[in-house]
């Protein structure tokens, strides 16, 4: 008989500890919102470029983006990725030029950023110097779209 006490008060007891460490553990819902309005804040960026880029003309109208779009597949520019002109204005208008970088903002594999990244290096666009970060040689949008225009 007292054994059976022990044990419900024992469960009477974890009940309790779970039901309060659950009430005063808050923070589970507002992690998680705030991860949502960080991937939001981070696809809206994504899409801010996206439209930058289109603007200038350094991409095709005809390309759309979907705020959570995982494959984007477009046709090439010349001997080069659809995306090249997205790429430069990326690069243009910020300070990062890594091919991680590049992959995280576009949402593309690393071997597709580092096509984009070869490919601005050959249009004259990006110098490596043997380290993450490239050394960008033309950040004028106008002279940019020259160059892609004649690809």
């Amino acid at each position: 008989m007292q054994t059976m006490l022990y044990g419900g008060i024992g469960l009477l007891v974890i009940f309790l500890l779970f039901k309060f460490a659950k009430k005063g553990n808050s923070n589970g819902t507002q992690t998680k919102g705030s991860d949502e309005n960080s991937l939001n804040d981070y696809y809206k960026k994504k899409i801010d470029l996206f439209k930058g880029a289109q603007k200038a003309g350094l991409v095709s109208k005809d390309i759309r983006i979907k705020s959570n779009n995982v494959y984007l597949e477009v046709p090439n520019v010349g001997p080069y990725d659809g995306l090249i002109g997205w790429a430069a204005y990326i690069i243009a208008t910020g300070e990062d030029s890594s091919t991680s970088h590049i992959q995280r903002m576009m949402t593309i594999n690393y071997e597709r950023a580092h096509n984009i990244i070869s490919s601005l290096m050959e249009i004259g666009m990006l110098k490596g110097n043997g380290t993450k970060q490239n050394t960008v040689l033309i950040r004028d949008l106008n002279r940019l779209k020259e160059i892609l225009d004649h690809l």
